[in-house]
């Protein structure tokens, strides 16, 4: 079964990411980490300056508080899918 990664710069609270996220759930396993808020146009910013937290909002569904859209890819794959 596929496993994919799935991250936006909106927000894990966004429709978007949800309904993607949805249809995604039928074609394998979908691990989803998004920042806790809106983060448009700082999607290739990385966080050095202080320590990120993640958080569980759902099976295999979590955000970063205070990462960007990056921080968010870094973590799910390094941490949650163990790269």
């Amino acid at each position: 079964m596929p496993v994919f990664l799935l991250t936006n710069d909106d927000g894990y609270f966004s429709e978007g990411i949800r309904a993607l996220r949805e249809e995604l759930k039928s074609l394998g396993r979908v691990i989803t980490v998004a920042p806790d808020r809106n983060l448009s146009g700082v999607g290739h910013s990385l966080t050095f300056s202080m320590p990120l937290r993640i958080r569980r909002v759902d099976e295999d569904f979590w955000t970063v508080i205070g990462g960007t859209p990056a921080d968010c890819v870094h973590l799910g794959y390094y941490v949650l899918l163990d790269g």
